[in-house]
Parts: C-alpha cells; sequence; structure tokens
C-alpha cells in the first residue's frame, strides 16, 4: 500500500512552485532583454547589499548583489516598477552604475536573508 507524507508532498510542491517561477522569471528576462539570475546559485556579496538599506531594498524590489568600485550588479524583480527606477536613479546621481540582472520574488528573499548576517557582524 502506498502511503503518502504530507510533509514531502508540501515539500514537492513548493520545490516544483520553485522552479516554476524561475522558468518564468528566465523567460521574462528575454523581454526586457536583461541576464536571467537564479540568486540560489549565485553569489551574493553582503557588503555591497549595506549599499540600499533592507527597508528601501524591499519596497524597490531590488537588492545589490555586487559591488566592484562604483560598478554595481542590482538584481531587480521588475525594473519598469517606480520604486524600482526611482532607487536606480538614486544610486546613478550618487555616481554608481548599475547592471540589473532580473530575479525571481524567492531569489530576492534569499539575497535579503544576507541583511541579517549584516545586522548580526555589526552588533558582534
Amino acid at each position: 500500500m502506498i502511503q503518502f507524507s504530507e510533509d514531502k508532498t508540501k515539500e514537492k510542491l513548493e520545490e516544483l512552485r520553485h522552479k516554476e517561477e524561475e522558468e518564468s522569471v528566465r523567460l521574462i528576462s528575454a523581454k526586457y532583454k536583461i541576464t536571467y539570475v537564479d540568486l540560489s546559485t549565485f553569489p551574493v556579496e553582503p557588503e555591497s547589499l549595506g549599499l540600499v538599506p533592507e527597508e528601501k531594498a524591499r519596497r524597490a524590489s531590488l537588492a545589490v548583489i555586487q559591488a566592484v568600485g562604483k560598478k554595481l550588479k542590482v538584481a531587480v524583480r521588475n525594473p519598469e516598477k517606480i520604486e524600482t527606477r526611482s532607487l536606480l536613479e538614486k544610486l546613478t546621481e550618487s555616481g554608481y552604475e548599475s547592471e540589473l540582472v532580473l530575479v525571481s520574488d524567492h531569489s530576492l528573499e534569499h539575497a535579503w536573508s544576507y541583511y541579517k548576517k549584516i545586522h548580526r557582524a555589526v552588533t558582534s
């Protein structure tokens, strides 16, 4: 007799949703002509996140994931969102050059989880 584990079923469904979300964003990235990145497999530099406070990053649905001097790699969910464009303009006015990559909500949550590491390092 086959037995089903509710936890394993939920886990498998979550995994399938994640894969579907990543595939959808990958397809949308072609429309915007922006590189797609899955941040669960791409390095996020916690110190780069500090260029934008977490609250502002969440409001703008973006994360600064890498910085080399004044050149930034910025993960965005929707490059046309007003808050995203506004924050990118402020970075440009501050002398930064941003390369955008398109990411899923799941990827942004992953990147934003690094803010906790920044806060721990500061308070330690």
